[in-house]
């Protein structure tokens, strides 16, 4: 019997997804650890037993549980998880009880963007001009060497959050009254390349890449961080068979060898430049990508990659069809107004009319929740269909008719 942790400070339905497949597998027992209520997770009916902390990011915490787990169920062979920000600590805890997996050097790769921009440019990996500052000083000095706009982002972060497009020297000025630069508090600079954007995602087995997917954003994220009126459209082409995607490949394998990804699902963003037609990588991470595109790539190729996630980190086993079946995509629909609850949405039923079979998923808010301040929005709607254009233009429709109110 293979003791399977599954760590996440809380278990709401974004974890639950990779959770619930795991109960398929076989000769595994599996448990979880989180800061939950043991009650409520108990409800979930998803885990042999569960081991909470008060303090879910506390190490002492976390290493005191799984010391318990260990004398109840003998040695854990695997912890997964699926959160970007507790990549190294979960690395030191393998480490610490001689655990498979990613260890705190490996993650520390994923975690601090100005590591992980070094190991693009060692291996003949494009990306932007970059500067890990920790002064006003330094920050000027890598603005007079590339210009505006600078990107301005956090050492660890993840996507776009707290990401910031400066365009001038006074939003930089007011950048710093915001943000003061020092030893403790380190941000990246970064040049700014104007494009297309989209991600490359993969299952990697032992090394080698067994299931892979392209999609495309519309507008980038960065513009709709920047604007909370843009509502983002990602799209996957099933005829991904062009010298532009060939490119794309071609680059997230020999990122995925750059970054010696040994079984690990990837998420890696790519742009290509609008100016030179190539191809530069903005981050790779070492986990399923967020947001809507896991259902996007199941809807365009019938399949389940929350379930092939459990299957690839559990058993060293991937057997995904990589038929690519249907165009298909997501509206990240955003709540408007000043209110800071959902009150209402309208525009479903119009679009519900003008769309039809090309709707095969939605996620809707309920009434009261709060307002979301993510990009990726309060719901979104999913469509496919075998012509590209016309899944487009529907989801171009659905972010122009459907409203979500606040109040």
């Amino acid at each position: 019997m293979r003791n399977i942790v599954f760590y996440s400070p809380h278990f709401g339905e974004n974890i639950l997804r990779f959770v619930r497949p795991l109960l398929a597998l076989q000769n595994i027992r599996l448990i979880g650890l989180g800061q939950d209520p043991t009650s409520y997770v108990r409800s979930l009916n998803c885990f042999d037993d569960f081991f909470q902390v008060y303090n879910a990011m506390d190490e002492k915490q976390l290493t005191r549980a799984l010391s318990d787990i260990t004398k109840k169920y003998g040695q854990v062979d695997s912890i997964l998880n699926i959160l970007e920000n507790v990549q190294t600590l979960l690395g030191r805890l393998r480490e610490k009880f001689g655990i498979e997996g990613l260890d705190e050097p490996t993650a520390d790769k994923f975690r601090d963007k100005a590591v992980m921009k070094d190991i693009f440019r060692a291996n003949g990996i494009l990306c932007a001009n970059h500067k890990k500052v920790a002064s006003p000083e330094q920050a000027i000095e890598f603005i007079t060497q590339n210009g505006f706009p600078v990107i301005w982002k956090p050492v660890k972060g993840a996507g776009c959050e707290n990401t910031f497009l400066i365009y001038n020297s006074t939003q930089f000025h007011e950048m710093l009254t915001t943000v003061p630069l020092n030893n403790q508090n380190l941000v990246i600079l970064e040049e700014y390349i104007e494009g297309e954007e989209g991600t490359f995602d993969a299952l990697v087995l032992n090394g080698k890449i067994v299931f892979h997917a392209i999609s495309q954003y519309f507008p980038p994220p960065l513009d709709a961080m920047l604007n909370p009126w843009i509502q983002t459209i990602c799209m996957f082409d099933k005829n991904m068979d062009s010298p532009e995607n060939d490119e794309i490949k071609f680059i997230g394998a020999k990122t995925v060898d750059a970054f010696q990804v040994e079984t690990s699902m990837i998420h890696m963003e790519w742009f290509r430049s609008k100016k030179t037609g190539r191809i530069y990588v903005g981050e790779i991470a070492a986990r399923p990508a967020g947001g809507s595109i896991i259902d996007v790539f199941n809807f365009g190729h019938d399949i389940n990659l929350f379930s092939a996630w459990g299957k690839l980190m559990v058993d060293k086993e991937c057997n995904l069809s990589s038929v690519r079946k249907f165009n298909s995509g997501s509206a990240a629909l955003r709540a408007q107004g000043a209110g800071s609850r959902i009150a209402g949405i309208s525009g479903m039923n119009l679009t519900e009319h003008r769309l039809g079979n090309l709707i095969v998923g939605r996620k809707m808010p309920r009434f009261g929740m709060p307002k979301s301040t993510s990009y990726i929005g309060d719901a979104s709607l999913f469509c496919r269909g075998d012509n590209y254009s016309e899944v487009f233009q529907g989801l171009r429709f659905a972010t122009e008719a459907i409203q979500i109110h606040c109040e």
